[in-house]
């Protein structure tokens, strides 16, 4: 779950590099409720975006040490969000895909920044959708 008191209502999209670890085709699989889409190199992979509850795959040949442009979006409506993107290939189990090989498209400075996340219900008068 995203978070327990907010769980309507709740988009994502994030954008960055994937490092391919080693030089194979990965399957990519993405499973949620609700709705979400996988771009790599700008290519749609997974369009899953009007339907609820189906595990979605799709394969890639990555090349090791190559950077690729990754965008995830995500979208929850009512009831428990919840989203996975895992990946696997034939010298790697499956598995979430590790943080040591996303990266932010642009590097912003050496600093790490606090984001303060406030909990609460959703106010669906102030909330949008996109």
């Amino acid at each position: 779950m995203i978070t327990p008191e907010a769980g309507d209502v709740v988009s994502v999209h994030w954008y960055g590099k994937l490092l391919a670890p080693t030089s194979e085709t990965f399957t990519f699989v993405l499973s949620g409720d609700e709705g979400f889409r996988m771009f790599l190199n700008g290519v749609l992979l997974i369009d899953r975006w009007d339907t609820c509850c189906d595990v979605m795959t799709a394969s890639a040949y990555l090349e090791a040490g190559s950077y690729y442009d990754f965008i995830l979006q995500y979208k929850e409506m009512s009831d428990e969000a919840n989203f996975k993107v895992e990946w696997y290939s034939s010298s790697t189990r499956q598995e979430v895909i590790p943080a040591t090989q996303l990266f932010y498209s642009q590097r912003v400075n050496d600093l790490v920044y606090q984001v303060p996340v406030i909990q609460g219900p959703t106010i669906p008068s102030q909330s949008t959708i996109a």
